[in-house]
């Protein structure tokens, strides 16, 4: 059958122009859909095994393009395998977090539970399936020696060390600094030793001196007014010629930006205090084994000028722990830049609390996530990615096919011609043939390698 050879022509170009628009169809139906779900930073339970305190983290997906959910509401419920369950519901802050209290009592470590979170207003699921409750830390507080500071300078028969409760200063805030006084020889408490405290400029002390207890250790409350400061401590103890002294100089660690957290004496209540315009604070209670409690408090200008919250110190919480304070939803986990951990210990004097809390240095310990609810939502965008992907490599494939044809075809009707034409000028005529059948194909090769290449 003969064809108009304008109409042979622009045949030639009927697949390319059906392949890039399948192409497209087929890209279309691969691209990913917008998608909301949650993800679960669980925590070990800690001693007591009251309940869990885990983090909910609710986002919204869009071409791999994540960003939070705020001010969303939630319902968020586990399910032993024995029937018991437990259901906290609550609201995203502007961060798209929400610390869920699921009052579960006995739950163990590596116990299976059904968990679930959906939206209490539309019923929406954001997030489902089977959880394994993390497992506890396995060191103790007791068995930890006291982080002290590394001084540039110790000398004398009393030997100095200095540990900060809560492992920075806070900038602007009142911070407690312990001083330990002990024989540089026996390595033993020394009582009633008078320490002249020698702040830097930067740093202010609450006193000029202290006095040790029996135990050898002292108290001074300082206050950071720089980032970067320092401060020497000069012991002195006997009189005449049985007189001791011994010298400390050094650093002391500030954490910018850090809060204040202020611990009730029995019960009461857990206050937070920021220097900076930060609208939330993170604060959880840990103990040794793992995470008691989790907050996330809007923070409010209060009568000071500063932004602060309160929440009340719960009753069952582990006897001695550390109340860790964070500006970011994960800042506990790393323990590093403002975030510090503060040490509390059931109520006793002065002199035995000190050596106690020395003691206690906070782990940073990790939260792993759960239960992610953009599992399912990415295996079906990588199904739909998948069969966009294969239409469009069918489709290459048949039009490479059927261009490679049309294009045989048109050289053929083109040797009636050759014919006439002098031998040299042949050979250059089929050697073109040639040269264009591949050109063709070859763009049609480059168009998957292309669509293979996005979609690895």
């Amino acid at each position: 059958m003969k064809m108009n050879p304008r109409w042979e022509r622009a045949l030639l170009l009927c697949p390319p122009v059906i392949t890039v628009v399948v192409i497209a169809l087929g890209l279309r139906i691969g691209a990913s859909q917008e998608a909301r779900a949650a993800r679960v930073y669980g925590a070990p339970p800690a001693t007591g095994q009251h309940g869990l305190a885990w983090t909910i983290a609710l986002m919204r997906e869009d071409r791999g393009v994540k960003e939070p959910v705020p001010n969303e509401a939630l319902r968020v419920s586990v399910t032993q395998q024995g029937g018991h369950g437990a259901t906290w519901e609550g609201m995203t802050n502007a961060d798209g977090v929400a610390e869920a209290w699921l009052a579960l009592e006995g739950v163990a470590p590596g116990e299976r539970l059904a968990a679930q979170v959906v939206s209490s207003r539309t019923g929406e699921d954001f997030a489902h399936g089977m959880v394994t409750v993390p497992p506890q830390r396995t060191d103790s507080i007791e068995e930890r020696a006291p982080a002290f500071l590394a001084p540039s300078r110790r000398a004398g028969t009393i030997a100095l060390d200095a540990v900060v409760i809560g492992r920075s200063l806070a900038a602007e805030f009142p911070s407690r600094v312990l001083v330990h006084a002990t024989d540089a020889t026996t390595g033993a408490g020394l009582a009633n030793v008078r320490i002249a405290v020698e702040p830097e400029p930067g740093l202010e002390s609450a006193a000029p001196t202290v006095r040790t207890c029996d135990n050898g250790w002292a108290e001074v409350s300082m206050i950071a007014r720089a980032h970067v400061v320092g401060a020497s401590f000069h012991a002195e103890e006997g009189k005449g010629k049985t007189v001791r002294a011994g010298d400390w100089y050094g650093a002391i660690p500030v954490a910018g930006g850090a809060f204040s957290v202020s611990l009730p004496e029995a019960g009461g209540s857990l206050s937070v205090r920021s220097p900076s315009p930060r609208p939330v604070a993170y604060v959880e209670i840990d103990d040794d084994k793992g995470r008691a409690r989790g907050y996330a408090l809007d923070l409010k200008v209060d009568g000071t000028g500063m932004r602060s919250a309160s929440v009340p110190f719960p009753t069952d919480a582990p006897e001695k722990g550390f109340v860790i304070a964070s500006g970011e939803p994960h800042g506990a986990e790393t323990l590093s830049g403002a975030t510090l951990a503060f040490p509390y210990v059931p109520p006793a004097s002065p002199c035995d609390v000190r050596p106690a809390l020395a003691r206690m240095t906070a782990r940073a310990f990790p939260r792993p996530v759960v239960l992610d609810g953009l599992g399912p939502v990415h295996m079906v965008a990588a199904r739909a990615r998948a069969r966009g992907l294969r239409l469009a490599l069918w489709t290459l494939l048949l039009a490479a096919l059927v261009e490679g044809l049309l294009l045989l075809r048109h050289a053929k009707r083109g040797r009636i011609g050759f014919a006439r034409l002098p031998p040299e000028l042949i050979e250059g005529r089929v050697g073109s043939v040639a040269v264009g059948l591949g050109i063709g194909l070859l763009g049609f090769a480059l168009l998957a390698a292309l669509l293979l290449r996005s979609a690895s």
